[in-house]
């Protein structure tokens, strides 16, 4: 039995082999995740500020979309996250981080 040629799909969680999901999947899963990024981000300003949520559109904007751009750099380089529940929780992370840098840079 030969152990070096394993799945490579065992090895990481989030991946499923080498063509798990195609450039199709992976762009409807970023959309549909900087969308609701971006709703969420609008919804809890105007409830911790209650002032007008438009106010904000281009900080979500950016919040939302430079994750996205992270994620697909970071799925299309490595190849290790080729599901969409990968790519979501790659697309969270970098979210996460950008509205941490953003809250403590100011």
């Amino acid at each position: 039995m030969n152990t070096t040629s394993q799945n490579p799909g065992s090895r990481f969680p989030f991946s499923s082999g080498p063509d798990a999901m195609d450039n199709r999947t992976l762009y409807v899963t970023l959309v549909a995740a900087t969308g609701l990024a971006f709703v969420v981000i609008l919804v809890i300003y105007y409830f911790l500020s209650g002032r007008n949520p438009l106010n904000r559109v281009g900080y979500g904007v950016l919040a939302s979309v430079l994750p996205a751009l992270g994620t697909l750099v970071v799925v299309k380089l490595t190849r290790l996250f080729v599901s969409w529940r990968g790519a979501t929780v790659v697309y969270m992370i970098l979210f996460a981080l950008v509205v941490l840098i953003q809250a403590f840079g100011r």
